[in-house]
């Protein structure tokens, strides 16, 4: 049974803005030209998996939940991975913003720098 929805409750407190479900982080240690590295590396493998979708959507479902339906497997990566991986809009840069705000005050994080970036895949 449902009891409530989180995206629909972020999305009332946060004036629509979408929920940010995960993210990569990269050591703030690390040179730029390493980070850049990385963040390449990022994309290509997110990439990698939206041109061979069945065969990593495979690869995904054998790992977490072998034997769950390849058609109930990609609805619900759907949800996670999604055009958005690949290209932060404006909307999901201010919720990710938002969201280490918010773990800042209750801190569960260092407070997100204004000179810190958010990268686009």
């Amino acid at each position: 049974r449902k009891i409530d929805d989180l995206g629909n409750l972020w999305a009332k407190k946060h004036d629509g803005l979408p929920l940010p479900l995960g993210t990569n982080a990269i050591s703030r240690r690390f040179e730029n030209e390493t980070i850049g590295e990385l963040v390449e590396l990022y994309r290509k493998s997110i990439k990698y998996a939206f041109e061979n979708r069945r065969e990593t959507l495979k690869k995904a479902i054998d790992s977490a939940n072998p034997g769950m339906d390849i058609d109930a497997g990609e609805k619900y990566i759907k949800m996670f991975v999604n055009e958005r991986a690949l290209d932060l809009d404006e909307p999901v840069i201010r919720g990710i913003r938002i969201m280490y705000d918010e773990a800042h005050k209750k801190g569960l994080c260092q407070k997100m720098r204004e000179d810190e970036y958010l990268f686009t895949f």
